[in-house]
């Protein structure tokens, strides 16, 4: 079989060496040879064709808008971020020249704390924009910015880790604060406050990062608002303002690049709030491509379950930032060379960590709170987080129900867009329908129940343990009772060259629906290319007594989108609430490797069916303890599974390698941090502009 072939050790020192190398980057490079470079930030050789279709999906965006159709695919209706963004859309494709059209859509909202004050107040800044205005509509900008100072100056929005909310507000208040012409003490009041909200959230991410992380729809949200600030902000003192909004930048992008992964151009590894359950995709990919990444512009494509790349008026925002990257001006941002170049690191491991302080209100810790990658360039991806993601939308935090917390992919030579690869993920259902298509009733948004996860991963081995709660709530939906309840793992379809069960080649239709059951401590081996992943089934409790069903399964809807799953049946049965337990454990292996033939395929599948060595045990305290060797690591988790359920939502004890415990750290590629936060500091926002 063939192994890792670099050490741990060997990748740091890789690491290093490619990180020095700021201008000389591998031949592999995408951006070896470019057209344009502005202070070390460079632009691909395609720039013009990339701008042309931002420009173009700018304009969709606009006539939808006079039609009143926004939304992307459900088209509802336009509200208020529409017409802000329509005005910037309005001034970027006249070239500054239409002043009045901007105002028309202006004039139809007020600007705040969250989206619709971004595109008022960025407009503000432009000084061709407002010179281009009479009187009377240049007042109307200002009064307008002027009654919400006032609101912005107290703003207290969103909690901490709500990210893009709390991004936009936070933005919000400095730039409409600092924007030319408003009220001065009204002004200095709403920047002051901004700036203290910047240093609350660097505070909150030194202990926590970004909690909103690796979203492939709400990175674009915080890329956006932290754009605008680092363009407008006009503390430019050293250490101030300006240099640290520039600085999260910094940090966000060496995420989204040492994530990516080239074959998908998407990111990889655990997502936060992931509305594609498939793909992973999102209107991030507006920001990658746009900055080079990627070689297929943004699509919506068939089915997609909440798309917002092409035809969102928020893009508008997204190119308002491009232009001034390009245009000389040297306020725009573009992630630097530095940045670009963790994309050329053959073999990465990523460690991050995302949860907060301890939130007293659920008993939760952040020793959970860490996420995991593993890449290996131009084959596959393995990752995996052990803690729910939590949001305070709501008075008391929730776990959320479009969190992706493993996550693995593999790489085609030639994928299409149109059909792309499926993720390998883990998804908890009570539909039948995991694929994130079928929505709760009044909620627009796809939902899943919330996993528990309890994952241990040393490089390209994981093991993952579920516990699925069926009586608890969820943000924004309460499900309680149910005819289904299944733990899903989805799996691609097409291009799969060959599936092994136990050592066995197994076939399966392609074209028509179809059960292959499956049983405890089965091992099934899917390969890709060269590629493969083995998965051994470990556990799966039922409830309601109910006798269980495991199956490998395809079925019409999920078939048509490329995926196919193993379904591992808790319930089924009459409609009724399952109370019997609270804890409806599953746990699995997952090994990914390379595997260049069909021998090696055998050879992967054999090592978790013969080798890996596992044991499950409850402990007279009610502990549930599972741990396995292989590879010559043993790795542990350990569970509550006490009644009344324990307090805390994961129920998680601990998790060990080689009985080290293991803990969240900042953001880093094979032990090297990247994306180093700025320091907070209590007195850099006390200044005047």
């Amino acid at each position: 079989m063939k192994r890792n072939e670099l050490s741990t050790s060997l990748l740091i020192i890789i690491t290093i060496l490619l990180l020095s190398l700021c201008v000389t980057s591998s031949t592999n490079s995408f951006f070896k040879q470019q057209s344009k470079s502005y202070n070390n930030k460079l632009l691909p050789p395609d720039d013009a064709v990339r701008m042309k279709w931002m420009y173009e999906a700018i304009h969709r965006a606009t006539v939808e808008l006079d039609q009143n159709k926004c939304g992307s695919q459900e088209k509802h209706p336009c509200g208020g971020r529409d017409f802000s963004n329509g005005a910037v859309a309005a001034y970027l494709l006249s070239k500054g020249k239409n002043a009045s059209g901007a105002i028309h859509w202006l004039s139809k909202v007020q600007p705040g704390g969250s989206f619709v004050g971004q595109g008022f107040c960025a407009l503000a800044h432009e000084a061709n924009f407002m010179n281009n205005l009479n009187s009377t509509q240049k007042s109307y900008v200002l009064n307008s910015i002027n009654k919400a100072l006032s609101g912005l100056s107290t703003w207290q929005g969103a909690d901490v880790s709500y990210s893009n909310m709390y991004m936009m507000g936070m933005v919000n208040c400095i730039i409409c604060g600092e924007a030319p012409g408003v009220n001065e003490t009204l002004g200095a009041m709403s920047a002051q406050h901004g700036y203290k909200l910047l240093n609350d959230w660097l505070i909150y991410a030194k202990t926590a990062g970004n909690h909103e992380y690796n979203s492939p729809t709400y990175y674009w949200v915080q890329l956006n608002a932290l754009q605008l600030g680092c363009m407008y902000s006009k503390d430019l003192r050293k250490g101030g303002g300006k240099e640290k909004l520039c600085q999260m930048l910094d940090h966000i992008w060496s995420n989204v690049i040492v994530n990516y992964f080239n074959p998908t151009e998407t990111m990889a590894g655990p997502h936060s709030r992931d509305y594609d359950f498939l793909y992973g995709h999102g209107a991030l990919q507006v920001h990658t491509y746009i900055n080079g990444f990627g070689t297929h512009y943004p699509i919506c494509e068939y089915r997609d379950a909440h798309c917002e790349r092409t035809d969102d008026g928020q893009n508008a925002l997204t190119l308002l930032n491009a232009v001034r990257a390009r245009d000389g001006s040297g306020i725009g941002y573009l992630p630097s060379l530095k940045i670009r170049q963790l994309l050329d690191i053959p073999i990465r491991i990523i460690e991050s960590k995302w949860l907060g302080q301890k939130r007293t209100a659920n008993n939760e810790s952040a020793v959970f709170g860490d996420r995991y990658n593993y890449i290996v360039s131009g084959k596959y991806t393995i990752g995996s987080t052990s803690s729910d993601y939590i949001t305070n939308t709501h008075t008391v935090y929730y776990p959320h129900p479009q969190d992706k917390l493993v996550s693995m992919n593999f790489a085609l030579t030639n994928m299409s867009q149109y059909q792309p690869m499926p993720s390998i993920t883990i998804v908890p259902d009570w539909m039948d329908l995991p694929y994130g298509h079928t929505y709760q009733k009044n909620i627009n948004k796809p939902s899943h129940l919330a996993s528990h996860p309890g994952c241990v991963q040393y490089e390209n081995i994981l093991l993952n343990t579920n516990s699925i709660n069926p009586t608890e709530q969820l943000d924004g939906f309460n499900q309680t009772i149910f005819d289904n309840l299944a733990t899903n793992i989805l799996l691609p379809l097409h291009n799969v060259t060959e599936t092994i069960l136990n050592g066995e080649t197994i076939q399966y239709p392609i074209d028509k629906k179809f059960e292959i059951p499956v049983q405890i401590d089965d091992t099934i081996t899917f390969r890709v290319e060269d590629s493969c992943l083995s998965i051994k089934i470990l556990h799966v409790d039922t409830t309601g007594d109910y006798n269980g069903k495991n199956v490998l399964k395809g079925d019409a809807y999920g078939m048509d989108l490329n995926t196919i799953r193993l379904a591992f049946y808790h319930y089924i049965g009459k409609n009724r609430t399952l109370a019997e337990s609270t804890h409806v454990k599953t746990a699995f292996i997952f090994l990914m490797d390379t595997c260049s033939n069909r021998n090696e395929m055998i050879e992967l599948n054999k090592e978790l069916s013969n080798d890996a060595k596992v044991t499950i045990e409850t402990t007279e305290k009610m502990e549930w303890i599972v741990t396995l060797n292989v590879r010559g690591k043993d790795l542990q988790v350990v569970r509550d599974i006490s009644e009344p359920h324990c307090e805390r939502w994961s129920c998680l004890i601990n998790r060990t390698i080689n009985g080290v415990v293991v803990e969240p750290k900042s953001l880093r590629v094979n032990g090297m941090e990247i994306g180093v936060l700025p320091e907070p500091s209590s007195d850099f926002y006390n200044y005047s502009v």
